[in-house]
């Protein structure tokens, strides 16, 4: 018999930004399943010392994917660098979660779907949190009918993108804007509880292409920086199921995320 720590999935983590502190804090914490080999990143740098945080090593992408103890591989790069890190990480054999979204273009995120049951292989993305207890704890009240017929809803998300611009680069990269970087949660936790979307009219916009760092803390106080991403979505939707509802994502708001579903 297999003793546990052989029993665990072997982990490598691509991309060693802000974001990759708290999945490698969650990975090395709270899954006894997981055991994370090790990071790498485009700046070999910022790889050793994430890895000297965590206790792991720091290798390079391509060492990564030949390493024979890793069987998934967790990207957590820019969402345009995706599709081409993804199919490396199917083509070597691995299994493969990241952040969202998949890639930028559907017909590319179908075809790596493809090449992943041809590998069979596990391809996954980051909108899960409708796996979180709240969103199933609605799951489980819909399914059982205790709210009676879902006859319609509401999704509606705010946040502040000139300060969130300022701060975080990669949401002035494609993909970055608030339909593919926010709103993709939403739209996965509506899908899971009332199923897919048939019927679909809306707008968006931007209305500031150059905006302002606001940060008084910040170096670049004061400093334009371009902005070219969706940043207001207003939209009609109508599940196959036949409900109707509404979509409002708004980055010209305020800092703190202000979220009604």
């Amino acid at each position: 018999m297999k003793n546990q720590e052989e029993e665990k999935l072997g982990v490598g983590v691509c991309g060693c930004g802000a974001i990759s502190r708290i999945y490698l804090q969650n990975m090395t914490h709270r899954f006894s399943n997981l055991a994370v080999v090790s990071c790498c990143a485009r700046h070999l740098e910022h790889a050793q010392k994430r890895a000297e945080e965590f206790g792991i090593e720091a290798m390079t992408y391509e060492e990564m994917l030949q390493d024979e103890r890793i069987s998934l591989i967790v990207i957590l790069t820019p969402a345009p660098t995706h599709a081409a890190l993804i199919r490396q990480a199917l083509l070597a054999g691995k299994h493969v979660y990241t952040e969202k979204a998949i890639c930028l273009d559907v017909g590319e995120a179908k075809a790596l779907q493809a090449l992943a049951e041809e590998k069979n292989l596990y391809l996954s993305s980051a909108p899960d949190t409708f796996l979180g207890e709240a969103l199933q704890t609605a799951r489980r009240a819909i399914d059982a009918g205790r709210i009676g017929q879902v006859t319609g809803f509401s999704v509606s998300a705010n946040r502040n993108q000139d300060i969130l611009g300022a701060l975080f680069s990669f949401q002035n990269l494609p993909g970055g804007g608030i339909d593919l970087d926010y709103g993709v949660y939403y739209l996965t936790a509506l899908v899971s509880l009332l199923g897919p979307i048939k019927e679909v009219s809306a707008m968006e916009d931007n209305p500031k292409l150059v905006r302002k760092n606001p940060i008084p803390q910040s170096p670049d106080f004061g400093r334009e920086y371009a902005s070219p991403n969706v940043s207001r979505v207003s939209a009609l939707l109508k599940t196959k199921s036949g409900i109707p509802g509404t979509l409002l994502l708004d980055s010209e708001s305020i800092l703190t995320d202000l979220a009604r579903f």
